[in-house]
C-alpha cells in the first residue's frame, strides 16, 4: 500500500450546540483518521457511533456504540468503549469517566434528531439550494463563509457560459424538492442569503 493512497482523513469542527456523528469501519486495507473537535475538546473515530454537546463552557461526548478516544488540549486522551460512557469537561476541567443512564441519552438525542421537511442533507440527494451567483470567486467565497459559519455546507461551483465565469454558492444533496425548498425558505434574509433558488 503506498503511503496516503488508502488513508482516508476528515476534521470536523463544532464552536457551538449538539451534533451526532457515525461512521462505518472501512474495508479490510484501508485505514481512517476521523477527529471531532469540540470546543478544545477533541475525539478520534474508529467505525462508531456517538452524541456531543458544547455549550456554556461545558462540552459533553457520549458514546453509543464502537470505540473512541477523547481528551482536552494537553491530556492524555479517555478510551471509550462501552455503550453509554460519556466525556465530561465542565469549565476547563476534565471529570472522570461515567456512564449516563439511557434515559437522558434520549433526552439529549432530540436535540439533534433531524425533522422531516427542515432541509436536512442526504447522501445522494439529487437536488440543490443555490444562494447566490457572483463575477468574483472572493464575493462567492465570503458568503460561502458565512454560511459554513452558521453551520451548513456551503459550497462554491464554478461556471462558464459564453468566456464568462461565474461562481455560484450552493447547498447539494437535498432528497427531495421539498426539504430543499424547506432550507431555501430557512436561510433567505439570512447570513447574507437575499434570494436562494432551488435546483435538480
Amino acid at each position: 500500500m503506498q503511503p496516503g493512497k488508502d488513508l482516508f482523513k476528515a476534521t470536523l469542527q463544532v464552536l457551538e450546540g449538539a451534533f451526532r456523528f457515525t461512521t462505518e469501519l472501512v474495508g479490510k486495507g484501508k485505514k481512517r483518521e476521523v477527529s471531532v473537535r469540540v470546543s478544545q475538546v477533541t475525539a478520534g473515530i474508529r467505525g462508531t457511533d456517538f452524541w456531543g454537546r458544547s455549550r456554556d463552557d461545558r462540552q459533553i461526548v457520549c458514546l453509543i456504540e464502537g470505540a473512541i478516544d477523547v481528551g482536552a488540549d494537553g491530556e492524555q486522551p479517555a478510551r471509550m468503549d462501552k455503550p453509554f460512557q460519556f466525556y465530561q469537561r465542565d469549565k476547563g476541567k476534565t471529570q472522570p469517566v461515567g456512564m449516563v443512564d439511557p434515559k437522558q441519552l434520549a433526552q439529549w438525542g432530540r436535540e439533534t434528531e433531524i425533522e422531516p421537511g427542515k432541509g436536512a442533507a442526504r447522501r445522494g440527494g439529487r437536488f440543490a439550494v443555490e444562494l447566490g451567483t457572483f463575477e468574483t470567486q472572493s464575493a462567492a467565497g465570503a458568503l460561502s463563509r458565512q454560511v459554513q459559519e452558521a453551520g451548513y455546507a456551503a459550497q462554491v461551483a464554478q461556471r462558464k457560459s459564453a468566456d464568462k465565469m461565474t461562481y455560484t454558492v450552493r447547498i447539494r444533496n437535498l432528497p427531495t424538492r421539498e426539504e430543499a425548498q424547506a432550507l431555501a425558505d430557512l436561510l433567505k434574509g439570512k447570513h447574507g442569503v437575499k434570494d436562494p433558488k432551488v435546483s435538480g
